[in-house]
């Protein structure tokens, strides 16, 4: 697997990181990759130094086998362990020919297979990534936006961001 998976914007080209600094064709093309093997895009907001309002500052692209995150979800349980995309996953299995790329490529185990062959979807795990999507030959997978008492509202300030946050480790 890659070593180089996790991405940073806007740092400064003084960074330890520069020697790994890559344009932007070299990065799309990297997240292509990625994204052939099924990887995760995980965003990740924050607040930079002087910012009023979270900033997106990078993101992961991760599996399920070694990223810690989605092995959050696996291993344990944790249900508020990535953050999840305003979207689900919806299987038509009418137009599924079950050839299993949606639970191959599925890195939360959201997609599992029945006993006639056909998969199912677990709903509750599913985080919205798109990546059982991606492969479907027939397109019996789509992704469909939540209800709006689920959908995902990057916080205002630090103050709500911080609530937040120490709300879900469990801690407020």
């Amino acid at each position: 697997m890659p070593v180089r998976r996790c991405a940073f914007v806007g740092l400064p080209p003084e960074t330890p990181l520069s020697k790994n600094v890559l344009d932007r064709e070299q990065a799309l093309k990297l997240f292509g990759q990625l994204e052939d093997m099924s990887h995760v895009h995980l965003a990740f907001y924050g607040f930079i130094f002087g910012a009023e309002a979270p900033q997106f500052i990078g993101c992961c692209n991760c599996c399920g086998d070694c990223c810690g995150i989605l092995r959050g979800i696996n291993d344990f349980g944790l249900s508020e362990s990535p953050q999840r995309s305003n979207y689900r996953a919806v299987i038509d299995l009418e137009n599924c020919e079950a050839c299993r790329n949606c639970i191959d490529r599925c890195q939360v185990h959201a997609i599992t297979e029945r006993k006639d062959s056909m998969p199912e979807l677990d709903r509750a795990k599913c985080i919205g990534c798109g990546q059982c999507v991606i492969k479907c030959p027939t397109d019996a997978v789509q992704l469909e936006p939540v209800s709006a008492e689920e959908w995902f509202h990057v916080s205002s300030n630090f103050e709500e961001w911080e609530e937040i946050r120490l709300r879900n480790l469990g801690l407020a």
